[in-house]
């Protein structure tokens, strides 16, 4: 701004120099002014003594204007003719003739002016200037008295006028060569790599968050941390287009420019400088860039209640991580679904310390590959330094499940985790003595070591329910485990896979277990009940004598697992695997009386209900299935784990379908969801 005012200044400096319209002395206002007429700012008399008079020894006044180049003349008509000059009409005329009185008529009225002007336009088209060139003289363009360039010079945000000599330099250049005297600013940005200055404004004001869920006030910093790239300090030369060297924002010589990569969740510059060694910092702010996933409707982080999809922005990278505490796990879209590729068994992650792919069904868009992550791995792979403390940072790397005996849950008492790190592997039995004996304390059934002193978490009496309609005998997927791919090469071998392999989850981490088998298409066939899940062997030959046919019934189905539950010791909790690859009207009336046979034995602990399309088909067929889970959890209480765990999944082909059951086994101790990078 100051350059401009300066140029303006210049401008201003420069006058006209065009005769005045009223006398013959030179205008006085700026070379670019805007009024009509050229003023000289004079009275415009001329100050001279008539020439005539001088040899009567009379001092009469020159009447002629101001400037003028003839003789000076008081006006007595004894002295000159004093007609109209015959040129008057052409410019720089004197107006009067000062030719002797009586003059030939023949002879021309002249006035004193030496020269008079063409006064055709200037063959500028811009110029509305007259031609100065005598009138009397052949020219090939009319030119007026300005002797410079009118244009302005082209440097970006100059404001002086061109310094070159030629009024028609325009004309011939078309203007692309009209530079000033003047030095300028250089107009480009710094080239140097990376971020020239951060600017972090840490203003905290209270906003309030609005979910589906919750609703409640949180800190925001109000002005978002901003990496600036300044412009360069140097300086071009006059009458030149750049100067020599780099664009470079300072001349300090070992000037540090910053490093230019954001933390991908909260979107903060690294504070430290252009191609620093080791982790990139920041002082980071809201997760603004993030949004919550999870395999449940409701995802809870302390005491605020989140629904997935909904913004992470209420939360800040660290005390984020602080409130979900305890081996708490961060989720990625599957590195190579991002990558393009297809299939999630494609999918090596596992193989790397810390990361895990995912076996759940993560919430919006469920059928996306998704990555899991400990705290530590996740940071790590950023790029950027855990912001946490040392003290959280170690009980992050904790598994986090918990003791599920009665006398935690009491007001006041304080849950009691298990001892090994986060994603362990589980006890066996004999690990779990050898354990003991050295730690003290008990294992539990699905391989976790804890501190306290009592017997393990209630077990399971789950209920399976197979689809064994006619298209359950489809080959479009087929088993690759015995005996199934030979007695069953179809959709009902890959679901009794998948039931087997959940009973070889459980059978090792908890042994009290029982299971119970029930087939069914448009009627149901019992199998064995209450069976030990120890005794799981004794039913595979009733299994193996499973064949598809039939339609489909799931009104029938839940039907025939009220006489079970009936028969579920107090000591058991109820669990039903519901399989199908088909679609039937929804059971509400059978549901009802299900919950309500459960209310009854065992007030305050639900049922809980999983599930399972196979293969996923269509959307009309998952949403009955996803309809009857989610009615299973609206009847469990807050307090209720267990039966808060049901859920609906789909699974594509006979890998998924049997990491589905392992995921379904996992799960009875354990919940998952957080905040995913939306960028």
């Amino acid at each position: 701004p100051s350059q401009d005012r300066l140029g303006d200044h210049h401008q201003t400096l420069r006058l006209c120099g065009q005769n005045c319209e009223t006398c013959r002395l030179p205008c006085a206002l700026p070379v670019v002014h805007r009024e009509q007429s050229h003023d000289c700012g004079t009275d415009h008399k001329c100050r001279a003594f008539c020439r005539y008079c001088e040899s009567t020894g009379v001092a009469s006044a020159c009447v002629q204007p101001a400037g003028h180049s003839a003789e000076h003349d008081c006006g007595d008509l004894g002295h000159t003719c004093g007609a109209d000059c015959s040129l008057n009409t052409l410019g720089n005329c004197a107006g009067r003739c000062v030719l002797k009185p009586g003059h030939s008529a023949d002879e021309p009225h002249l006035c004193g002016s030496m020269k008079h002007y063409c006064g055709k336009p200037c063959a500028l088209s811009s110029c509305p200037h007259p031609c100065v060139l005598p009138h009397d003289s052949m020219h090939d363009r009319c030119e007026c008295h300005v002797i410079v360039c009118p244009n302005k010079c082209t440097f970006p945000n100059c404001t002086f006028m061109c310094s070159v000599q030629d009024h028609f330099h325009t004309k011939d250049s078309a203007g692309h060569g009209c530079m000033c005297d003047q030095p300028h600013q250089c107009p480009h940005e710094c080239q140097a790599p990376g971020i020239c200055e951060i600017y972090s404004e840490l203003v905290v004001k209270k906003q309030k968050f609005s979910g589906k869920h919750d609703a409640f006030d949180y800190d925001a910093i109000e002005t978002e941390q901003n990496g600036v790239r300044k412009g360069c300090c140097k300086v071009v030369p006059p009458k030149s287009r750049q100067h020599e060297g780099e664009h470079i924002h300072s001349s300090t010589e070992n000037l540090v420019h910053y490093c230019n990569l954001k933390c991908p969740t909260c979107g903060y510059y690294c504070t430290l400088p252009w191609e620093h060694s080791g982790e990139h910092d920041t002082r980071h702010g809201n997760m603004r860039r993030t949004y919550f996933v999870s395999d449940e409707d409701v995802f809870q982080v302390g005491s605020r209640k989140y629904a997935p999809a909904e913004s992470g922005v209420a939360e800040m990278c660290n005390m984020y991580c602080h409130r979900a505490g305890r081996g708490h796990t961060h989720v990625k879209l599957c590195t190579n679904y991002s990558r393009g590729r297809s299939g999630q068994q494609c999918c090596n992650i596992s193989a790397m310390p810390g990361r895990r792919h995912s076996t759940r069904q993560y919430k919006p868009n469920p059928d996306i590959p998704k990555d899991e992550f400990t705290h530590e791995a996740f940071w790590e792979s950023t790029g950027f330094k855990d912001p946490c403390s040392n003290e959280d940072k170690e009980i992050f790397s904790k598994c986090n499940h918990f003791c599920p005996h009665d006398s935690h849950m009491k007001d006041g008492e304080q849950p009691s985790f298990c001892t090994l790190p986060l994603w362990h592997p589980a006890l066996s039995d004999q690990e779990g003595k050898a354990y003991v004996a050295q730690h003290g304390g008990i294992v539990s059934l699905d391989g976790h070591h804890f501190s306290c002193t009592h017997r393990g978490s209630q077990p399971v009496h789950t209920i399976f329910l197979i689809d064994k309609s006619s298209s359950m005998g489809r080959q479009d997927v087929k088993p690759e485990t015995r005996p199934w791919r030979s007695s069953h090469p179809n959709r009902l071998g890959c679901a009794l896979a998948a039931v087997q392999s959940f009973v070889e989850k459980r059978q090792h981490s908890s042994p009290d277990d029982r299971i119970s088998l029930l087939a069914f298409d448009k009627e149901v066939r019992n199998g064995p009940t209450m069976v030990p899940i120890s005794q799981f062997n004794t039913c595979l030959q009733w299994l193996q004598g499973l064949n598809a046919q039939h339609g489909t019934s799931f009104a029938r189905a839940m039907a025939a697992t009220i006489p079970l539950v009936q028969q579920t010791s107090v000591e058991h909790r109820s669990m039903v695997m519901f399989l199908s690859d088909g679609h039937d009207a929804f059971p509400q009336e059978d549901l009802n009386k299900l919950f309500a046979t459960i209310a009854r034995r065992t007030p305050g602990k639900a049922i809980r209900l999983h599930t399972v399309q196979f293969p996923a088909k269509d959307n009309s067929g998952s949403a009955v299935l996803s309809q009857m889970a989610q009615a299973a959890r609206s009847r469990a209480t807050s307090e209720d784990c267990f039966a808060k765990a049901s859920s609906s999944m789909r699974s594509v082909d006979n890998i998924s379908l049997q990491e589905t059951f392992v995921g379904i086994a996992d799960s009875l101790s354990s919940a998952a969801g957080g905040l995913i990078a939306a960028v």
